[in-house]
């Protein structure tokens, strides 16, 4: 191989690594992973504490607009911190944020039946969004921009 195709080669696989690099880790299909924990911790602005378990997490960051979706299990008080961290609002009922990738093991399209809902808007521009049961102390996020 030539130095100029070893060059062009080795240049391509370094910015293809840089992208990559440029991306949010996260393990889709298994909870509680490093990765997920810290996607918690990012979009929700809390601190882990031992009430949050089951942490799943998903992101689309491809293209203009971002996605993110994450499931866990808490207590009501880490609720309350999270609705507080990011000024989130109860949800108007006349409210129709995007529609949730629904295809997950962990979020399908019933999973959002019955949960109290709450709502960030900046500029009509990015969306922040939270539901959560009492009663299975399930709580689902969705940040995303349009």
């Amino acid at each position: 191989m030539s130095i100029n195709l070893k060059l062009i080669r080795n240049s391509f696989l370094f910015v293809l690594l840089a992208i990559a690099s440029c991306f949010t880790d996260y393990d889709v299909n298994t909870a509680d992973t490093k990765a997920n924990i810290n996607g918690l911790k990012r979009h929700c602005k809390v601190q882990i504490s031992n009430d949050i378990s089951k942490v799943y997490y998903y992101a689309d960051e491809f293209g203009a607009d971002v996605i993110y979706q994450l499931s866990f299990k808490c207590d009501q008080p880490t609720i309350d911190k999270i609705i507080h961290s990011l000024s989130l609002k109860v949800a108007p009922s006349e409210f129709n944020g995007l529609d949730p990738r629904d295809d997950l093991g962990w979020w399908n399209s019933k999973s959002l039946n019955n949960r109290s809902h709450w709502v960030h808007i900046v500029q009509n521009a990015y969306y922040k969004e939270l539901w959560y049961s009492k009663k299975d102390n399930i709580a689902f996020y969705i940040e995303y921009s349009l």
